[in-house]
């Protein structure tokens, strides 16, 4: 699990580099094209972590299959022209949000994630609810599939900043 632990804290740092920079404007600044602001997109982040630290302090069943069966299943979040709809307990608010206090609670809540992984058994199925494509998960699994969905949002993020920068110096010639 040191392995994924690492992995996740280092995809902790990426986000919060990602997070940190965004003025209170840009971070709440609705894409020209529509879609999520950097902020909304944050707080779906923050929402999936928190109900991954909900799921790890649930119930586990025993395991009938290998334990990261499905993390091959999660190729598909890195392809940007997909479209995925999140499910409404992920979904994000639209209250205008700050950019520095949505990378600490992230961070906490990845905080829990790498200490509860370290002590528990990630190779039990977590039952306390399933994956809404998947189905019942390893913590492993998990975690993977937590890293991989970051790093799609990484690079939406990262364009996001692009259009709020390339704005500002068209508003500002």
């Amino acid at each position: 699990m040191n392995d994924l632990s690492g992995a996740l804290s280092k995809n902790t740092t990426q986000l919060m580099k990602a997070i940190t920079p965004f003025s209170y404007e840009a971070f709440n600044c609705r894409p020209p094209e529509g879609g999520w602001t950097a902020g909304e997109v944050t707080e779906h982040l923050l929402l999936l972590d928190i109900r991954l630290t909900d799921l790890l302090q649930g119930p586990t069943a025993p395991l009938d299959r290998p334990p990261i069966d499905h993390t091959r299943r999660f190729a598909g979040l890195s392809d940007q022209t997909r479209k995925f709809n999140a499910p409404a307990f992920i979904l994000p608010t639209e209250t205008a949000k700050d950019a520095g206090a949505m990378a600490d609670r992230i961070l906490n809540q990845r905080r829990l994630i790498v200490q509860m992984s370290l002590k528990q058994d990630m190779n039990r199925l977590y039952t306390l609810y399933p994956h809404p494509a998947i189905g019942l998960m390893t913590g492993t699994e998990w975690i993977h599939f937590l890293i991989m969905h970051a790093e799609r949002h990484l690079k939406q993020l990262s364009a996001l900043s692009y259009n709020v920068d390339q704005v500002q110096k068209n508003t500002y010639q």
